[in-house]
């Protein structure tokens, strides 16, 4: 008698069917508990005021996750006219992520120079993060009446926000310098994949495309940080107007 080892279907589906909400959650929890370490000091009570605009940046940011889990939860409780009326509000708010946070880099980082003496490099991380987070959501913007490609390409474009808020985690400084951050961003995509694996057997498209391209973006900007070019350096320098 030979005995079926293979996955219950049944496990199957109740993976299929919770993995983003819980993917949503573990977004929720890595950017609460990085910025927890610095909102302190750095938003509510500042030895330096901010620039206004940093907190505009940060109610973007924080209402992108809380529509991000929003939808998900949509979804799973099959509330797909909502979650398609939200997803206008969602379009208009990943439309203003760069917008909004373009111009916040550049003001940040003339401000981490003149006030904390930081470096200049630093900002092809801001930069790079606005990239890879259009690069994911334009094309889940055009896909979103294709859900399998749209959700995945979602779940993508968050997972390189959570950026931010797994750099503020209390690390060795040598663990930040190694963009250890890219790690946990890479660590949470990889469980889409393996999401897809487990329930599919087979990788989606996205993952099979976004992941390289993900990794590849990702040295680049690492690149640019610790070996910048000249030229790089001088247009940043022109923008900044510091470092």
């Amino acid at each position: 008698m030979t005995t079926d080892v293979r996955t219950p279907p049944a496990w199957r589906g109740a993976t299929a069917r919770w993995f983003y909400l819980a993917a949503a959650l573990t977004v929720l929890v890595v950017v609460v508990y990085g910025f927890s370490q610095t909102v302190g000091d750095s938003l509510i009570h500042p030895k330096i005021a901010r620039p206004p605009i940093l907190y505009v940046h940060a109610a973007v940011m924080s209402a992108w996750v809380i529509l991000f889990i929003a939808q998900v939860a949509l979804v799973r409780l099959k509330r797909t006219r909502w979650h398609r009326r939200l997803g206008l509000a969602g379009l208009a708010l990943g439309a203003a992520i760069p917008i909004v946070g373009a111009p916040t880099a550049i003001v940040m980082r003339r401000f981490d120079i003149d006030h904390l003496h930081d470096t200049l490099p630093f900002i092809a991380v801001p930069f790079g993060d606005l990239v890879m987070f259009l690069g994911f959501f334009v094309p889940a913007a055009l896909l979103r009446r294709r859900p399998e490609w749209h959700r995945r390409l979602m779940f993508l474009a968050t997972c390189v926000l959570i950026n931010a808020g797994l750099g503020r985690f209390p690390l060795p400084d040598a663990w930040f310098n190694a963009g250890w951050m890219y790690f946990g961003i890479d660590a949470l995509a990889l469980t889409g994949a393996a999401a897809d694996l487990f329930t599919r057997s087979r990788l989606h498209p996205v993952y099979l495309i976004g992941l390289p391209l993900l990794a590849a973006c990702q040295l680049g900007v690492w690149l640019l940080w610790h070996d910048p070019p000249a030229a790089w350096l001088a247009l940043m320098r022109s923008m900044v107007g510091a470092g």
